[in-house]
């Protein structure tokens, strides 16, 4: 006798909750959304990168002497990449790690007068790639994050002079920030802002290569 008594009265509330839904009542809502700067992501980049790379050691004394300067040359350019990581979120506070590998476009050709002879000489510097794995630290500002990150980077530099081409990949401690902020249901976007020291080095010349290099990129949050 109860179990149709019970049907019955879950029976009369049906009228009562469909006038709900319709009035603007409680809605029953499926699904949960993705929360903010949280899990595994993928996207793309797009770089400007400006360097500095100037001679070191006995090269340098050698390039004032004759150049009266240590700068081999300033090369910048754009560049496009990939990115992937991953976020952990406690509370408003993220914690991540990411690797990037980037094709660079960053070069410069360079003539210097050389006093003494009055002759001209040219040489021209070139970064192909670039791979950086780094750990950044955020905090979310109700759907934009403000960022920090360190990390390491590789650059592929080569310097081609007349007495031929050197190449190394110049490694070195890489850090800079940002903000992320989310575009849509998946998608944030972001804007970056990084630096670079590192040292090329092998049998015939040395020299410091600095980069500042500004990124805006899309990821996609799984």
């Amino acid at each position: 006798m109860k179990l149709p008594l019970i049907a019955l009265c879950v029976a009369s509330t049906l009228p009562l909750a469909a006038a709900a839904q319709s009035y603007g009542g409680p809605r029953i809502v499926t699904g949960s959304p993705v929360l903010a700067f949280s899990g595994l992501y993928a996207g793309v980049l797009l770089e400007r990168g400006n360097g500095e790379m100037d001679a070191t050691g006995d090269l340098a004394d050698a390039f004032e002497l004759a150049l009266g300067t240590k700068k081999f040359s300033s090369p910048a350019g754009m560049a496009v990449g990939l990115r992937a990581g991953f976020d952990i979120r406690s509370g408003n506070m993220v914690y991540g790690a990411l690797v990037d590998v980037k094709r660079s476009w960053f070069e410069d050709r360079t003539d210097r007068v050389i006093a003494q002879s009055a002759s001209v000489v040219s040489w021209e510097t070139k970064v192909d790639s670039t791979t950086t794995a780094a750990l950044r630290v955020g905090y979310d500002v109700g759907g934009v994050m403000v960022y920090g990150l360190a990390g390491y980077s590789w650059m592929d530099a080569s310097l081609t002079m007349p007495a031929g081409t050197y190449d190394d990949t110049v490694g070195a401690l890489t850090y800079g920030g940002g903000f992320e902020t989310q575009i849509g249901y998946n998608l944030s976007g972001y804007l970056e802002l990084r630096s670079f020291s590192g040292k090329f080095e092998n049998d015939v010349v040395t020299a410091d290569l600095d980069f500042s290099n500004i990124t805006i990129g899309v990821n996609y949050r799984f």
